[in-house]
């Protein structure tokens, strides 16, 4: 993938539209336009601030990758044992479907199902690691509920809903 392919592959799969990425990087948004385009190279400072405001490295903007081995299958054990259901296409196809219920305290009741959908390894990986990260000041414990609660919560933030049965 190219540079603006993956700008634009990052910002979409973010939700994000040029301008919401132009008030997140402070960057305009014909800016923008022109980098998803290919009509424009950015400065090294514009190509940090893009990367900030979409959570990821410069090497990934870049397109530049290093799997770190064992990461997909230490995440995707962490999200199994909190009761997601994890399933790969398959690892040159690369989409990774995460389906979840979250259910009451007595886990009888089962508050809300969603599925989430991540392109790559990586993608999946990169949430995953925002919310490890976002959550090390903690104690162990809470640490644990956190990331559980903090990954739940992203998982329900871009999940497709379906009722609760």
């Amino acid at each position: 993938m190219s540079f603006g392919d993956n700008i634009k592959h990052l910002r979409e799969e973010q939700g994000l539209t040029r301008q919401g990425l132009a008030a997140i990087s402070g960057i305009s948004s014909a800016a923008i336009g022109y980098y998803e385009s290919g009509k424009r190279e950015p400065q090294a400072s514009t190509l940090v601030s893009i990367a900030r405001a979409l959570h990821v490295t410069t090497d990934s903007l870049l397109g530049y990758s290093v799997p770190v081995v064992g990461e997909y299958e230490k995440y995707k054990a962490l999200l199994e044992s909190y009761g997601c259901d994890v399933d790969e296409d398959t690892p040159e196809k690369g989409n990774i479907t995460v389906q979840f219920n979250e259910m009451d305290s007595d886990g009888r009741l089962c508050l809300f199902r969603g599925t989430a959908i991540f392109c790559s390894r990586s993608s999946f990986c990169r949430r995953i690691r925002d919310v490890e990260q976002h959550e090390r000041q903690l104690s162990e414990k809470q640490l644990n509920e956190r990331i559980r609660w903090g990954i739940l919560g992203y998982l329900g933030a871009v999940a497709d809903f379906g009722p609760a049965e």
